[in-house]
Order: C-alpha cells, then sequence, then structure tokens
C-alpha cells in the first residue's frame, strides 16, 4: 500500500465516528439515532452498504442534518465513489462554511487523485477553521515535508500533530519520516522506533514503519570504540530499597552476589532517587535530568485505546520521554557502543521513549501485564532473553541493561525465597493477596497486626534474595564468555518500597527515606579500589560517571543536571551533591530537598505543608522539626524554591518555551481494576 492510500485510509477511519458523534440532538435527530448507531455498528464491520443503509434512513428522518451527510460521504469514500462523495462534502460546507471535518475528507480524496495542490488549500481550509484539527494538520503537514522549500512547514505542523497525539502511531510515524527527509536522522529513528513499538505486527503499516526505522538507523552517527572502553552491564532491580541488602547493612543475608559485587567495588551510602516510582525515576536516570525536566513527572492520564507491538497494553500511563532527549544508551551508541535492553515493568516500555538509544529492547510483557496486580515478569524469564543475547557473542564494547520487577508486588517468591523468612506465620495474609493489601493509594493502613508486616516484609526480603540468585547468574554469564574488554557493572534501584514505615505501604506517594533512598554500587576491576563512600549522590550522576568511566565525557549531552562521580569514585574527593531534590507528583505534588550535612525538607504545595528532619539524629524520619507552617525549614524551603524556578528554565533550554506535554494513553480495560490499586486517584 503506497502512501498516499495509506494517509486516506486513515483519514476516513479516524473521523468517521467523530462525525456522528458530533451530532445535535433535536427531535428529529433523536429519531434517526437509532439509524445512526446501527449504521456506525456496521462499519466497525466493514460492512458498507448496510451502513449506508442505515445512514440513508436517518437522513430521510433528518434530511438536512450535515454530520449524516458527511457520514454518507465517508461511506462513498470508502466504496471509491469519489463523486458523489464530494457532493455530500460540499453540501456540508453550504450549510457550515467552517466544517473542518468536511474540508479535511475532501482534502483527502484531491490527495488521493494525485490533485495536491487543490488538497493543500483543501487542508488550509480545515486548519483555519480549526487550528489544532489534527489529521488536517497531519495530512498537511505530510504533503509539504514532501515539498523542500516547505519542508519546515510541514514538519512544523506534524510536530504539533504528535503534541496533541503523542500516542498516535501513525502521527508518530509521520513526524519519523519526516525528519528522515531533512536528515535529522537521530529524532526520525526515535520517533520511528516508537511507531513501531506502537503498530501491532499485524498491522497493514508495521512493514513500512519497520522499513523507515531500519533507513534511519543506518544514517545514526557512530563513531568507532576505543581500544580501552569497557563493557558495561547496568543492573536495575526496581522496588529495592537500600536498607535491605545486607550489604547496606540488613541483618538478613539477601544479597549474597551483589554484596560481593560490592566487596569488590564502590559502593554509595548515601544514593537519592529523583522519584519514588518507576517511570520519572528511570527516566532521570537515563537522562541525567530531574523529572520536571524531562517531563515524565505526573501520573497517570486515561484517553482512546491502543495497541503496542507486543499486543494490548493493560492501562495508561505516563508522558513519554522527548525524540531530541539524548540518553545514556544513545549517547554511548554514539561512541561505538552496541545497545541492548532487557526491562520486566510496563511502566518503561518503549513506547514511551524508553528505548531510545538501544538497538534491541526487550519489553515483552504478554505474560504478566493484564495482571499487573497479580502477575509480573519474572527474572528467570528475563534472563531467558538476555542470555539468547549473550549467546549470539555481542559485539564489543556492549551497554547491556537488565531491568528486573520481582521486589515489587505482589510479593510471591518462588520457593525457596522467602520461606526462611516467613516461617511460622499464622495470620490471614496471603501472597496472591499482598497487591491490594500494601497498595492503598497512599493512605494511611491499620488492620495489620505487626505479625502481618513482618510477613509482608518476609515475602518482599525472599523476592529481594531470589532477584539477587538471578542478577549472579547473569554476571557468571559474562564472565564466563571470555570477553576481551573489562567489565564494569553497576547496581542500582529506581525507588523503594515502605512497609507501614510512615503509616502506609506501597511506593510513589511519599519522599520519606525508605522510599528514595536506593543502592548504588560501581565495579570496574582493575580501575576503581573497593570503598564505601559517605557522601550524597543521586541517580542523575549515574549517566556523567559512565561517560566519565570510559572515557568519553564529552558524551554527556548538553544540559545534563547531574554531576560526574569519578572524583568519588578514585576516592580523590570526598564531596557529593550538597543538595538532593527528589519529586512525588504521581498523586499530589511532594518535593523535597535533602543536604549533605544531614537536614532533609519534604514540602506539600498541596497542602502547603512542611516537614524538616535531622537524618543523622532521627535517620527514621519520626520526629520534624517544623509544626505545620513555622519557620525552622525557610532556608531549605527557599533552596527548593530557587531549584524549582532552575528547573523550569533547565526546562525552556531543552525544549523551548512550548514545551511538550508528551502524553501517551493507552486502553481503558482494566480502569476499574486500577483504581483500586491506587494507580489512578
Amino acid at each position: 500500500m503506497n502512501r498516499s492510500s495509506l494517509v486516506f485510509l486513515i483519514s476516513v477511519a479516524v473521523w468517521l465516528p467523530v462525525l456522528v458523534v458530533g451530532c445535535s440532538c433535536d427531535g428529529k435527530v433523536a429519531l434517526a439515532q437509532q439509524h445512526i448507531d446501527a449504521g456506525n455498528g456496521y462499519l466497525q464491520d466493514n460492512k458498507l452498504k448496510e451502513a449506508l443503509a442505515e445512514f440513508e434512513k436517518a437522513l430521510a428522518i433528518a434530511p438536512h442534518h450535515p454530520p449524516i451527510h458527511l457520514s454518507i460521504g465517508s461511506v462513498y469514500t470508502r466504496q471509491g465513489r469519489f463523486t458523489k462523495a464530494v457532493e455530500k462534502f460540499r453540501y456540508v460546507i453550504e450549510q457550515d462554511p467552517k466544517s473542518a471535518e468536511a474540508y479535511t475528507l475532501w482534502a483527502a480524496i484531491l490527495q488521493r487523485q494525485g490533485r495536491d495542490e487543490e488538497a493543500i488549500r483543501k487542508y488550509e481550509a480545515a486548519l483555519e477553521s480549526v487550528p489544532e484539527h489534527l489529521t488536517a494538520a497531519n495530512h498537511l503537514g505530510l504533503l509539504l515535508v514532501g515539498r523542500e522549500s516547505e519542508r519546515a512547514r510541514g514538519i512544523r505542523l506534524l510536530e504539533g500533530a504528535v503534541k496533541a497525539r503523542p500516542g498516535n502511531p501513525s502521527v508518530l510515524h509521520n513526524l519519523g519520516w519526516a525528519y528522515l527527509q531533512a536528515k535529522r536522522y537521530p529524532e526520525a529513528y526515535n520517533l520511528l522506533q516508537r511507531a513501531v513499538a506502537a503498530t501491532h505486527s499485524s498491522s497493514p503499516a508495521y512493514e513500512e514503519r519497520v522499513a523507515n526505522l531500519e533507513l534511519a538507523g543506518a544514517q545514526l552517527p557512530r563513531r568507532v570504540a576505543t581500544p580501552d572502553m569497557p563493557n558495561i552491564v547496568l543492573f536495575v532491580i526496581d522496588t529495592l530499597r537500600a536498607d535491605h541488602l545486607s550489604s547496606y547493612g540488613y541483618p538478613r543475608k539477601t544479597t549474597p552476589h551483589i554484596d560481593a559485587v560490592a566487596e569488590r567495588g564502590v559502593l554509595f551510602e548515601n544514593a537519592v532517587s529523583q522519584a519514588p516510582w518507576t517511570a520519572p525515576s528511570i527516566a532521570s536516570l537515563f537522562t541525567g535530568l530531574y523529572p520536571s525536566v524531562h517531563g515524565l513527572d505526573g501520573g497517570i492520564r486515561w484517553g482512546p485505546g491502543q495497541r503496542s507491538a507486543g499486543g494490548t497494553l493493560p492501562f495508561a500511563i505516563q508522558k513519554v520521554l522527548s525524540s531530541s532527549q539524548v540518553t545514556l544508551a544513545e549517547g554511548l551508541r554514539r561512541h561505538g557502543y552496541q545497545t541492548a535492553g532487557f526491562v520486566s515493568n510496563i511502566y518503561v516500555n518503549s513506547i514511551f521513549g524508553f528505548s531510545q538509544g538501544f538497538e534491541l529492547y526487550n519489553d515483552e510483557h504478554r505474560g504478566y501485564s493484564k495482571e499487573v496486580d497479580r502477575a509480573k515478569r519474572r527474572a528467570e524469564d528475563t534472563n531467558k532473553y538476555v542470555f539468547e543475547w549473550l549467546d549470539a557473542e555481542p559485539k564489543e564494547p556492549f551497554f547491556l541493561l537488565v531491568h528486573y520487577n520481582d521486589p515489587h508486588w505482589p510479593y510471591n517468591p518462588p520457593p525457596p525465597f522467602g520461606e526462611e523468612y516467613v516461617a511460622g506465620y499464622q495470620g490471614g495474609l496471603t501472597p496472591e493477596r499482598s497487591s491490594a493489601v500494601v497498595e492503598t493509594q497512599g493512605k494511611p493502613i491499620t488492620n495489620l497486626s505487626d505479625d502481618d508486616v513482618a510477613y509482608l516484609i518476609g515475602l518482599y526480603d525472599g523476592e529481594t534474595a531470589y532477584v539477587d540468585t538471578e542478577l549472579g547468574r547473569v554476571l557468571a554469564k559474562v564472565r564466563s564468555l571470555g570477553l576481551d574488554r573489562p567489565l564494569l557493572t553497576v547496581i542500582t534501584s529506581d525507588h523503594g518500597e515502605e512497609f507501614l514505615d510512615h503509616g502506609s505501604a506501597s511506593h510513589g506517594y511519599t519522599l520519606y527515606e525508605e522510599m528514595i533512598r536506593v543502592p548504588l554500587i560501581f565495579q570496574y576491576p582493575g580501575r576503581l579500589e573497593p570503598a564505601r563512600v559517605p557522601a550524597q549522590v543521586r541517580l542523575i550522576d549515574v549517566l556523567p560517571s559512565i561517560f566519565g568511566l570510559v572515557g568519553v565525557p564529552d558524551g554527556v549531552p548538553p544540559g545534563v543536571q547531574g554531576q560526574s562521580l569519578v572524583p568519588l569514585l578514585d576516592g580523590e574527593s570526598a564531596a557529593g551533591a550538597q543538595d538532593a531534590f527528589s519529586e512525588a507528583t504521581y498523586a499530589g505534588d511532594k518535593k523535597s530537598i535533602r543536604t549533605a550535612q544531614g537536614l532533609k525538607l519534604i514540602y506539600s504545595f498541596v497542602a502547603d505543608e512542611a516537614m524538616l528532619f535531622d537524618l543523622n539524629a532521627d535517620p527514621r524520619e519520626q520526629k520534624s522539626l517544623v509544626d505545620g507552617k513555622s519557620s525552622p525549614g525557610e532556608p531549605l524551603k527557599q533552596r527548593l524554591g530557587a531549584w524549582i524556578e532552575s528547573n523550569l528554565a533547565a526546562g525552556v533550554a531543552l525544549y523551548g518555551e512550548d514545551k511538550p506535554d508528551q502524553e501517551v494513553v493507552l486502553d481503558e480495560e482494566t480502569r476499574a481494576r486500577l483504581e483500586s490499586l491506587g494507580y489512578i486517584q
């Protein structure tokens, strides 16, 4: 199918339901509505003859109602009866000279007939009536991109369409294709990658989108790697709080394999995550930017359903990374690294931009995503894909991301992990019920006994011990390959988990230490000496640190807010970040500042309330030093305000004054269940 045919079909398919829904409801139209509904039903099944009969019955009842004429014209268009279709669209315009839908559908016919100049005038008429008209902007943009003299304007139109519908695979593909024509290859690749991820493999557009992705990929800039660049493995363990690792002082021996890495590497005792839930935290890890700058700082948004290449994702979530943002994987790929990522949580699905920079990004989700409250992708399942990739002998140097989700609820460790931690429990909780018990939207939990809480913690520790074992398997596999280059291993987490430390459970809603203090370990034999570093560091520091360690500090993207930890890693400095900020905007709007001296202010913008803690004297944050809105934390509040202002400026510097909203929304199949689990307020 050629591009003009595809655009034509998309135009009809996208706007026909809108035309009928927009009917006004006077008496005659109300009588005609049953026929309109029946016509729509037939259209869904592509029964055009039956649909036309129903719309004509509706027209007999309400002969002057423009939306019915539009519906009939759309059916004529799909039947190839263009002259009759144009008659209908002309009638609608006579009745309503500002009907953007009629102009757009008429323009699609002209475009199909190769009458591009006339089509352009009709699309422009539609946009004059409705400047934000998505289909008109999308199709006009495509026409203009094909003309070098008007390509810049066409790209602006398509960029506007992507801002309006950033989860629409057709819109993403069109802008990616436009960037490809303009030789903006990295941006083209990122958008086309998302378009392919959002397109089911059975779609007639899938092959074209894959082909264009390959064209863009062949043009990506790539230097030749220098001989001293190490291979890199980055482990991200979802929902793993630092104080439940034995290397961080936990009395249970939960993490012997991680401990072994720490013993021969550099362990940071005070690493701070920038957000208490997955998407914004990992985006900060990938970009070196705070959530309010990279844009994934909000919670769930709902909208039209959408399928991904791997099948339907079960819920709508979040904003996406901008295609212009350079990620850790992109920077490494540009410097000669082969890049591969394997993830176990749909929050970091490629559809949201997390695959940027990865030549292979495995986010398979069929086995768990429809039952996220009862199932998850196990580390051993993720490792199967990792081992397949390693067995194929990846070209060195490589960057391998392995993301595990096992400590995330539901807490249901595979036997024998955790059995010793829950032995003797006589209460009514079960692993299968753990999700519903702990995820209460951040509300206080009052119906759990001490034994119940200990049971949940035991299950969680069992998950931690299990994922530690699987991490050890990957490291053993990598070391068995006889690689030519040394190995840089980095282990961290996106956020922690609460077990009634402050009256609630789960994560995402607060900024206490159990939520934002995460493990961070670097091991680089022959380069880094073993050490424990007490200085405060942040997840946004990981990106510049990796570039510094591999010898390409110029690979750090402009505007990165993190700082290299190489001086700390080398023992040449004892100073970390003076201030570490975190943001919890998933539900409400909380921000925190954690100082190198151990003071921590958590401020709720919704309630206009502050809490101030001295972590040296009160590491569990049990007693606030301020009473409501009193003043002891005012200096930190001022620093927090200055940081917020600097983030606004940083966002403008990266994206311009008109920062995109960038929301992606998927289907509503499990909305009710997710509401009960706290994913939506």
